[in-house]
């Protein structure tokens, strides 16, 4: 039977041209993104209420708003929140789950937030959004600003245009806008002109607002029909404004008389800017598993489009950035290096065994790739570097099988066996251990898909990968390859020209290793002291820092942003001079060619887009930074350096928390100088604003009453006189209209000018302000920020890799803290930033490290029948780990999350030539052999099968190792990492394990009496 299906190549032949076609299908209708989507596990919950304080909103809607949310919502890991005047912010941060599982805690989130809506927030709060965020760190994918000119109001329709569009695309999920707020009609009276006439500010408000009333006032019974009783008011509303009658004690007068009425927003701030012209920005997010460079191209094709128009509208439209230019240039050069890959493969096994055999054994290549990306395209994943990477690491792995098998059946076939007997009997000799190397290296790999945090989230596809490639690869070497060597037996029996110098030369080989073999075997020293040496070599560079270690090394984008910071109380309009000299200085920096555009976003960012084709950013920011601090003006500008491949974010989080805002200010600046002494430490900066210039009114509740002004009334004319008051509203098409009565006078010369206005009395007259309220000048919180439902303020800072790790950095301000912590005893320290996923990845890598090595055991245990053997096997991974350390310390690569999981996936590589020689060695022993020659011939035996499989897996990393260019710093360790340990661990290989099985194996048969 099993002849006969090794006898049927058509079978076979068919069913790899057909995983191959298919596959080939797959790969060019995979999706393409630079990284795969990472689930974040973040939700966040924007509330606006205009016209409240920092203070107000922490007090009326935060506090409140967290303690719901902590009684109500489960899993939650964190929960940050952000208050300033007129909104409130809250993040929150949920444990690993899965999506189903997240999707139901949002739905949860938003029930809260409606309910809290209802019955906690102020009755002018407003929602505006509830987002869950799974994956934005890895789904952006370029920012498109609006620019434009001329007419205020036609260029606000434009941008809602514009976003209703991009809203359109298939593969758009979310928008970022940044630009022109609600449209607003205002109504701006004199107080002056209202006080000589008899009117209060409330007579204004109290009117627009009954005459812009849409009510139903229900059905009426007309005969045998009802009728529905309509007040309408919104209809027509801007044209007739100006006509309403406003009655007063001296008459009645048209509001167009008393006030004037424009149109306005409702952000009072500065407008962003580009080029010198009004801007909205838009950030794009697409869709999970949803091709970037299609959604992309979409984008751009709807530029074009608009831009075709720009003469007529006056609006230009630009993408700022198009992050699938950092993609498309990642995903090919990792194509490219996985072309240079192959080649070397393919020349590795030519090399060892002649152009025939290796186009055999390469047979194993396309059948595992198409194989894989079938597998990705029917699960729904998209091809990235991720996969990349895993076909890279698997690449030479791939033909590791068929080496095996294809050495062994051809060494049959010259020792004169039929093709057909020849490969069953190397089936049966070799079939077990390219199992069970299957077997062990699925089992360090597979358990890293339950890797934890964003290196899991980054990582989890590989894995798979590997899984999916090595398992189409053992398919084709204990099926295909078999059959097809069944068919073409006769042209294998005849040698080609090269084949009689490839034998000698083996022969050579074999022959110069067993001599070296024979003096380890018989002065074990040899053997041991340098590996001794170079155990001792990598614990040193470990200990001693010898090594850089970078957890998450990051790749610099094209853009960063300059984060300013004003002195308490400076006006957004004074701010926009500093804009203009912070730009200028960065385009003098800058030749043309490099900057693509700058975007001002007063008075709080300038975000700075580069082409791609230019200096490097570090290179640009080192040009850019000492000027930008010498600016006059801010109290401090900082850059914020944009990144892909690792958390966002600046790598040191130092949060304070605590109840008191002195204590937390003074605990913090006591922190931030000790900090700053240490030269690692960059761009440090605290969150905190400083105090705002703030005035108190409490309303004295004795003048009020003496003056018979009901206390509402003295509260909505401050209300009034100072930023106004929303009364009413209508809609223009899908867009709502506020209408706002406001001052004309603001904003006020003084603080007793406005204390100066005043408010009338319902029989006429009116009393100044000043002695209807108390007044208290004193700074208020700017910004108050929440972490955990606690005060924080946060302390953040970049961080030189080379001088320090984020481990060691975090250690550091622990103990910076220890010395401090005494006299800020309210204060509490909370490291956070990168430590956390670092920490929760370590801890995993860990764990499932552990795993792998158990489930090897375990594999090898059922394999051996045996306890020790498979311990001695696992003696490998050690060998390995000194290898990577010694590799990178001569590479000067960092030791990063990404190199310790190249470490973990490496300990199911590196068993592979171990097992090979353990299994020839047992064979032999079985045959009746003693240890030491069943040593020696099944180390002789292997040495070629296990130079080809580790050399070629070398091989198909090794374009990889060696690459210069930037798009690679992510995934070059992780190579340089598993080519030197494995390089190291298979020296050792061939000559300590050999030495090591004759020694353990030969003393557990002295002990036991049977071998072991």
């Amino acid at each position: 039977m099993l002849k006969r299906f090794y006898q049927n190549h058509v079978l076979a032949n068919l069913t790899y041209a057909l995983v191959v076609l298919l596959g080939l299908f797959a790969y060019q209708s995979l999706a393409r993104e630079e990284f795969p989507d990472v689930n974040q596990n973040f939700m966040s919950v924007w509330i606006a209420v205009p016209g409240l304080s920092a203070e107000d909103i922490e007090q009326r809607v935060t506090l409140p708003f967290e303690q719901l949310l902590h009684a109500r919502l489960a899993d939650v890991k964190m929960i940050s929140s952000t208050t300033g005047a007129g909104f409130s912010a809250t993040l929150l941060r949920f444990n690993s789950l899965d999506r189903a599982t997240f999707e139901k805690r949002g739905a949860e989130l938003r029930r809260e937030v409606q309910a809290a809506y209802a019955t906690i927030f102020p009755k002018e709060a407003t929602i505006y959004w509830v987002w869950g965020d799974t994956g934005s760190v890895t789904r952006s994918v370029g920012t498109v600003l609006v620019q434009g000119g001329g007419d205020p109001e036609r260029f606000k329709v434009t941008i809602r245009e514009v976003k209703r569009e991009l809203e359109r695309i298939s593969g758009i999920e979310k928008l970022d806008y940044f630009g022109y707020s609600e449209s607003e009609i205002h109504i701006a009276f004199h107080p002056e002109q209202l006080e000589g006439l008899g009117l209060s500010p409330l007579d204004i408000a109290d009117t627009v607002s009954v005459y812009l009333r849409d009510e139903a006032a229900g059905p009426v019974a007309l005969g045998d029909k009802e009728w529905l009783v309509r007040v309408v008011g919104s209809s027509n509303l801007p044209a007739r404004l100006a006509e309403l009658s406003i009655v007063g004690a001296h008459g009645v007068v048209k509001l167009g008389d008393i006030a004037e009425i424009v149109r306005g927003d409702n952000n009072f701030k500065p407008l962003p800017r580009s080029d010198g012209l009004p801007t909205a920005l838009f950030s794009l997010y697409k869709k999970n598993a949803v091709d970037a460079f299609e959604v992309i191209k979409q984008v751009q094709h709807f530029i074009d489009a608009r831009n075709a128009e720009s003469d007529r509208t006056g609006v230009k439209l630009l993408l700022a950035e198009d992050e699938t230019i950092r993609t498309r240039t990642a995903i090919a050069i990792m194509e490219h290096k996985a072309w240079w890959g192959l080649l070397l493969v393919l020349i590795m096994t030519w090399v060892f065994l002649g152009s025939r055999l290796a186009a055999l054994c390469t047979l194993a290549v396309p059948f595992a790739l198409g194989g894989t990306f079938l597998m990705l395209q029917a699960a729904g994943m998209t091809l990235n570097t991720s996969v990349l990477l895993g076909v890279m690491i698997a690449l030479g792995m791939l033909v590791d099988y068929a080496v095996v098998v294809v050495e062994a059946i051809a060494y049959r076939i010259r020792q004169g066996m039929a093709a057909l007997d020849a490969a069953l009997d190397a089936l049966r000799e070799v079939g077990t251990p390219v199992i069970s190397s299957f077997l062990t290296t699925i089992a360090a790999f597979l358990p890293l898909a339950l890797l934890p945090g964003f290196l899991g989230g980054i990582m989890r596809v590989v894995p798979i990968a590997v899984t999916a490639a090595l398992l189409a690869a053992l398919i084709e070497a204990l099926w295909m390859l078999p059959a097809h060597i069944t068919a073409l037996g006769p042209v294998l029996a005849s040698p080609s020209r090269f084949q009689a110098t490839r034998t000698q030369a083996s022969r050579w080989l074999q022959v110069r290793y067993t001599r070296l073999l024979l003096s380890c075997l018989r002065h074990p020293g040899r053997a041991f002291f340098p590996a001794l040496l170079a155990f001792s070599i990598a614990g040193a560079a470990l200990i001693w820092g010898w090594v850089i270690v970078d957890f998450f090394p990051k790749e610099p984008t094209r853009s960063f942003s300059v984060l300013v910071k004003f002195p308490p109380g400076t006006k957004s309009d004074s701010t926009l001079p500093v804009f203009d000299e912070i730009e200028a200085r960065i385009r003098t920096s800058l030749t043309t060619d490099e900057l693509h555009t700058i975007v001002a976003l007063p008075p709080e960012e300038l975000r700075v887009y580069l082409t791609p084709n230019g200096r490097k950013l570090p290179e640009v920011l080192a040009l850019i930074e000492p000027s930008l601090q010498q600016i006059i003006g801010p109290s401090e500008v900082s850059i914020d350096r944009q990144s892909s491949g690792g958390p966002q974010g600046a790598p040191i989080k130092a949060k304070l928390t605590g109840s008191d805002f002195l204590a937390l200010r003074s605990a913090a600046e006591a922190l931030q100088a000790a900090i700053s002494k240490h030269p690692a430490f960059s761009n440090l900066h605290s969150d905190y604003l400083g105090g705002a210039p703030q005035l108190d009114l409490r309303l004295n509740g004795e003048a009020i009453q003496r003056s018979g002004v009901a206390p509402e009334t003295v509260l909505r004319t401050i209300k009034l006189l100072v930023r106004g008051e929303v009364v009413s509203g209508y809609r223009e098409g899908a867009d709502s209209i506020g209408v706002r009565v406001m001052s004309k006078v603001a904003p006020f010369q003084d603080l007793n000018a406005l204390l100066r206005q005043t408010v009338s009395r319902p029989g006429g007259g009116a009393v100044p302000l000043v002695d209807l309220v108390e007044a208290e000048r004193r700074e208020g919180p700017q910004m108050i920020h929440h972490y955990n439902y606690r005060r924080v303020i946060t302390l953040e800072a970049n961080l030189d890799a080379k001088q320090m790790n984020v481990r060691d950095a975090n250690d550091w301000i622990a103990k910076q803290w220890q010395t401090l912590s005494a006299a800020h005893p309210e204060v509490k320290l909370d490291l956070t930033g990168e430590i956390e996923d670092i920490e929760e990845s370590l801890g995993g890598l860990r764990h499932l490290a552990f795993l792998g090595l158990g489930l090897i055991f375990l594999i090898l245990g059922a394999q051996y029948r045996s306890y020790l053997q498979p311990a001695l096997i696992l003696l490998k991974v050690p060998m390995a780990f000194a290898g990577i350390i010694l590799g990178l310390l001569l590479s000067r690569e960092p030791v990063s999350l990404y190199t310790l999981y190249g470490g973990v996936a490496l300990a199911g590589i590196t068993v592979n030539s171990a097992i090979l020689l353990f299994s020839a060695a047992n064979d032999r022993v079985e045959s009746g052999m003693s240890i030491v020659h069943a040593t020696f011939y099944a180390a002789r035996r292997r040495l070629i099968p296990i130079l080809i499989t580790s050399l070629a897996t070398m091989a198909g990393l090794f374009p990889l190792a060696v690459a210069g260019d930037e798009s690679s710093s992510l995934w070059r360790p992780v190579a340089t990492a598993i080519v030197w340990g494995l390089g190291f661990s298979t020296l050792l290989t061939l000559f300590v394990v050999p030495l090591i099985y004759r020694l353990a194996i030969g003393w557990a048969q002295k002990s036991t009496g049977k071998s072991a």
